[in-house]
């Protein structure tokens, strides 16, 4: 039997790729791929709450601002002035008031309106108002006059006045001017007959027309505050100046100017208000030994009053001498001040004489020569 090959070669199964014949090697190492970072899960959910939060915030932050300007009602930028229209003004005239400051114009009859019919009578809002740009305005106009009734002229003028009662078959009678308070010069104040009278077609209307001034009163003695109300009710400017003096009242009026009366509507008036004067002191005169009369004129010199006291009897001082002042001499007291005088009445009537002062002998004055001691009988007398 034949010994063994030395090596024993497998063979590949039928089918199968022939390899060339060869020593066979290791198979290679197995590469083991590098690692894959793993998706961050867990920062998402992070992010997710922040974004949420900031969301939060800024919704928040948004509608506190939005109440805000809600409670206090967004501010005032909008507001504007609203115009007078002046009482008396026609249709025309409050329109373009109204709208040439840029605000809408409504129209209204006021059934109770006193005033020149057609003519505004108020407004809503008051001039002076705030409303906001482009809001609406309502003027009112006194109505028509009824029929036969004499209309209302007040505020206007005397050509106007007398187309109105020509209009309604009316005539225009005398004319007269008086003092107004509030009507400008040489407009129609009053009628008579008044407004609203029914008379006959062909009535002539006596028209009372402002001179432009009023009455002024006398403003003296009043408190400061009390002349001022005065003034200011009669639409009249003021100053007020004030002056030491011992003649009026403190804090009252003791002048004026101009003096009462009629006087401009737009007069100025001054009104000087009296304020204590300053307090000075003086010494009370020497006054003892001298005559009242002397006294009297002494206290006159330093301004103080001298005040005659009761008179007292003295057999120091001749009657009419003055013998005592209270205050005293050189005493300081405001100029003004009472010194009491007390007046010398002269000596008083001689005292009763004294009585004799041995038994039996009382009848007799102890300066009677009779009123002596008794001398005793057993002395040989």
């Amino acid at each position: 039997m034949s010994p063994a090959p030395a090596g024993t070669q497998v063979m590949a199964p039928a089918g199968a790729p022939t390899q060339p014949w060869g020593p066979v090697s290791a198979p290679p190492a197995a590469v083991v791929p590098p690692p894959v970072a793993q998706p961050q899960f867990e920062e998402e959910p992070r992010r997710r709450g922040l974004l949420a939060t900031l969301i939060t915030l800024a919704v928040v932050l948004v509608g506190g601002i939005i109440a805000i300007v809600m409670l206090t009602g967004g501010g005032d930028s909008d507001l504007v002035e609203v115009p007078l229209v002046p009482l008396g003004s026609t249709e025309d005239e409050a329109r373009d008031i109204i709208e040439g400051a840029n605000f809408e114009f409504r129209w209204e009859l006021d059934e109770a309106g006193e005033g020149a019919p057609d003519t505004a009578v108020r407004q809503d809002p008051e001039g002076g108002a705030q409303a906001e740009s482009g809001s609406l305005v309502t003027v009112f106009f006194a109505p028509q006059p009824g029929p036969g009734e004499v209309p209302d002229l007040t505020r206007m003028s005397q050509e106007n006045a007398a187309a109105m009662l020509a209009s309604l078959g009316l005539e225009v009678g005398d004319v007269r001017t008086e003092p107004s308070i509030d009507i400008p010069e040489n407009l129609i104040i009053r009628t008579d007959p008044p407004a609203g009278t029914v008379v006959e077609p062909g009535t002539a209307i006596t028209l009372y027309v402002s001179d432009g001034t009023l009455e002024l009163p006398d403003l003296i003695g009043l408190t400061e505050d009390e002349a001022r109300d005065v003034l200011d009710g009669l639409g009249l400017q003021w100053n007020v100046r004030s002056e030491a003096t011992a003649d009026f009242p403190v804090g009252t009026v003791m002048r004026q100017s101009p003096e009462p009366g009629a006087v401009a509507q737009a007069q100025r008036v001054v009104i000087t208000i009296a304020e204590a004067p300053p307090i000075v002191r003086v010494p009370v005169p020497a006054l003892v030994g001298r005559t009242w009369n002397d006294a009297l004129a002494l206290c006159a010199q330093v301004n103080v009053n001298c005040q005659r006291g009761q008179d007292e009897e003295s057999t120091e001082w001749p009657a009419g001498v003055v013998i005592r002042i209270e205050p005293g001499a050189g005493t300081l007291v405001d100029e003004g001040a009472t010194v009491t005088v007390i007046v010398s009445a002269g000596p008083g009537p001689a005292p009763d004489p004294e009585p004799c002062p041995w038994p039996g002998l009382g009848n007799l004055t102890a300066d009677d020569p009779a009123c002596l001691e008794p001398t005793d009988p057993g002395d040989g007398g």
